[in-house]
């Protein structure tokens, strides 16, 4: 479930969802996805979590130590007039370090693997701090059913075991059958965003399957369009 590995890009995230969608719509089941965006994620990664499960999985002690001795060195705020009082942070990894992508697995994947055997038939796609939840192949009653109970769970992993919150306005649930993403909206209330015909994950247009219709802005088209503007 963790998309952002060696070699993969958030296209490649994006299109194994895509075909797995299209699959089912071959035959004649469903798609069902919700997408959610962490809020402050790297700022909100608690160290004392970390270094728990960094044992728990065996990363090693030096670097884990070393990144740890980095994030928590201290920090002042200076201006012109003078230097506050030095804090020690206790949460936050460093966009960048070299060490950060490897921790944020170690800080994902003992709750997650959890999650996965909670819900085996829900498909979990993890970008950073971007979460997916999709269910293919099902009935349309039997997608309703497993993603409310998965989605629902997710919040509270989110909440409890990895220590953020869900960025507003960044959700969004998206299916084959726009009655199915309207109910899901309805099961699971402001928390899953608005249904949608489509949506933009990762940066990527996803559509659960459907074809988008004629005259619709994508979003590359979109983007160049904003860029041929600033040229100008």
């Amino acid at each position: 479930y963790l998309a952002c590995s060696k070699g993969r890009g958030a296209l490649d995230a994006v299109w194994a969802q895509a075909v797995k969608a299209e699959a089912s719509i071959v035959i004649n089941t469903c798609a069902l996805a919700g997408m959610w965006d962490l809020k402050s994620f790297f700022d909100t990664i608690d160290h004392t979590r970390l270094r728990s499960r960094g044992e728990e999985l065996e990363y090693p002690s030096a670097l884990l130590n070393l990144a740890l001795a980095n994030y928590r060195a201290p920090r002042a705020v200076q201006t012109r007039d003078g230097i506050a009082e030095a804090v020690h942070p206790d949460r936050g990894v460093l966009p960048g370090c070299t060490y950060a992508k490897s921790l944020v697995g170690v800080y994902y994947i003992p709750p997650m693997d959890r999650f996965c055997m909670r819900h085996p038939d829900v498909d979990v796609t993890i970008y950073i701090d971007d979460i997916s939840l999709a269910v293919y192949g099902k009935s349309q009653e039997e997608s309703e059913r497993l993603l409310t109970a998965a989605a629902l769970d997710l919040f509270q992993v989110i909440e409890k075991e990895l220590g953020c919150k869900i960025a507003p306005g960044k959700e969004a649930v998206v299916s084959s059958h726009p009655e199915l993403a309207k109910k899901l909206r309805a099961n699971l209330g402001k928390a899953a965003g608005k249904p949608m015909n489509n949506t933009t994950f990762l940066g990527v247009d996803f559509a659960a399957g459907r074809k988008r219709g004629r005259g619709v802005a994508y979003t590359r088209t979109q983007r160049l369009v904003k860029g041929l503007k600033r040229k100008a």
